[in-house]
């Protein structure tokens, strides 16, 4: 008769990936969020760490609606677009305070420690449920 008798480790294993899959994925939200200048962005990860899927979803359909932001411009003092990269009175360059290179690094190490833990978590729980299955059809 076939017995799993480690079926415990590998469900305190597959919480723990999941557990941090979910904080990775946050920690990935979280410095997207400050690339974008969302003021919300501790929102976000906090969210996405706690619903994953639905609140990243939902996150990466709202993140880019303050595009078209207001700024004021350092010469001229007066509101323009930010997006436009220049002021649309005085034609100077808007200075951009550009920290991307370094958001983009981490974003880029956080989403794939969180890919890895949940397909390691995935492959944890195929696995799980393969055991499972030959042990009840040799009960």
């Amino acid at each position: 008769m076939f017995f799993f008798p480690t079926y415990g480790f590998w469900q305190f294993t597959s919480v723990l990936l999941s557990i941090a899959c979910s904080i990775f994925l946050g920690l990935a939200v979280y410095y997207d969020a400050k690339q974008q200048e969302n003021k919300n962005a501790l929102v976000w990860a906090i969210l996405t760490g706690f619903f994953k899927i639905i609140a990243l979803i939902i996150y990466l359909i709202v993140r880019n609606r303050d595009k078209n932001r207001l700024v004021i411009c350092e010469n001229c003092r007066k509101l323009t677009s930010k997006s436009l990269g220049y002021c649309i009175h005085c034609k100077s360059p808007i200075i951009n305070q550009d920290n991307s290179k370094e958001y983009k690094e981490k974003i880029k190490i956080f989403a794939t420690l969180a890919i890895v833990f949940y397909v390691l978590n995935l492959i944890i729980q195929i696995f799980q449920g393969a055991a499972s299955s030959i042990f009840l059809m040799n009960m």
